[in-house]
């Protein structure tokens, strides 16, 4: 290889290795919906739906989305002590309908039986 090659190969080599062992967020956060997030408590009754988005190539942030009964969409902060505690909250709110979901049909069907 002559000199002006080889500098090139291994100046395009440098800057490949750079951006794997450092990327940068503007590469990283192209696909993350939350631009922002919120660290404020949300009443857990208002909430219609939750999702937890976990990290990937797409976006390098755990995303929580919550959707609250007037249509909005709010991004919550994961690491915020009042996001843990929805979180919790919405999550025994569902076992709780779960359970009494399943104690209707066993009443429904103990009196279809008899």
């Amino acid at each position: 290889m002559t000199p002006r090659p080889r500098f090139l190969f291994i100046a395009l080599a440098v800057c490949f290795s750079a951006l794997y062992v450092c990327p940068t967020e503007g590469f990283a956060g192209v696909n993350c919906r939350c631009l922002r997030t919120s660290g404020s408590s949300i009443n857990p009754r208002q909430v219609k739906q939750l999702q937890i988005i976990p990290l990937g190539a797409q976006c390098r942030h755990i995303e929580i989305l919550i959707t609250l009964r007037n249509g909005w969409t709010v991004c919550l902060d994961p690491k915020a002590p009042s996001t843990q505690q929805l979180i919790e909250a919405v999550m025994e709110n569902i076992k709780q309908k779960e359970k009494i979901q399943k104690e209707r049909k066993t009443r429904d069907t103990t009196a279809d039986a008899s």
